[in-house]
């Protein structure tokens, strides 16, 4: 009996230190878990206002951004769901969530910078058009109406001269 309760208290002792061994490490794997959720989210986070940042340059400078719009809906859905996965602590789904949505404005920045390149250029060529064009159209109706003015002076030459005579008092 005396060797049986020995064994039993060796038994438990054993347990008892497998599960603090074993139980420490499940909780330091979730903090690990919850860590790198964390940063996945708030990398995520960073890169998608960095996009909207460069979304807004690109609308300002008259690019149209339906597209780059879509793809930030996007991203921006999926990091909604990283933050709820984690605020439940799903940290596995909530990571991986996080880095699908940096994967979703992958090449966003360049494309974003094209337009704006895109839509600059444009501008400045619909500038020069116009101005351009002005002058053109200006210079055109000048000479027009010098020309159909002589064309009648020559048609009517003593025309002038009558309609000034003064009247005698």
């Amino acid at each position: 009996m005396v060797l049986e309760l020995r064994n039993v208290k060796l038994i438990c002792v054993f347990s008892l230190v497998l599960l603090l061994m074993f139980g420490g490490s499940s909780s330091s794997l979730v903090a690990a878990q919850q860590s790198a959720s964390s940063q996945a989210i708030s990398d995520a986070q960073s890169r998608l206002i960095s996009c909207f940042d460069a979304a807004q340059t690109a609308e300002t400078a008259g690019a149209n951004i339906s597209k780059l719009t879509n793809t930030l809906n996007d991203a921006g859905a999926l990091l909604s769901n990283a933050k709820y996965a984690y605020s439940i602590g799903n940290f596995t789904n909530a990571q991986r969530l996080a880095v699908e949505s940096q994967n979703v404005l992958s090449g966003f920045v360049s494309e974003a910078t094209s337009l704006t390149a895109t839509a600059k250029q444009d501008s400045n060529t619909n500038f020069l058009v116009n101005v351009v064009g002005s002058v053109v159209g200006t210079i055109l109706v000048l000479v027009g109406s010098i020309i159909v003015w002589r064309i009648i002076k020559k048609k009517y030459p003593d025309s002038e001269e009558q309609a000034i005579e003064p009247v005698a008092v």
